[in-house]
């Protein structure tokens, strides 16, 4: 893979840079390229959501089909309402 050089990289710039590589536990070089794709939004890899992960699997069957069953009622087109 090719080097790039940057010119000019403005000292307060460096000093986030540094700090967030210091932080992240990563070199300056991965810190960099981790920086541009997340800005370029080409980033490898997905962000896992884990803010829910308490509720997985909680259902009982009993609940589950009445959740299904109150969710098929809202979801169905009144004919009236839309003709």
């Amino acid at each position: 893979m090719d080097a790039i050089t940057l010119r000019n990289f403005p000292e307060s710039l460096k000093k986030v840079v540094v700090q967030k590589a210091k932080t992240e536990k990563l070199s300056l070089n991965k810190t960099i390229l981790k920086i541009l794709e997340t800005a370029l939004f080409i980033s490898k890899k997905k962000k896992e959501y884990t803010d829910l992960d308490d509720l997985f699997g909680v259902m009982d069957e009993n609940s589950y089909q009445n959740l299904s069953k109150s969710l098929r009622k809202q979801r169905s087109i009144d004919p009236k309402i839309w003709s």
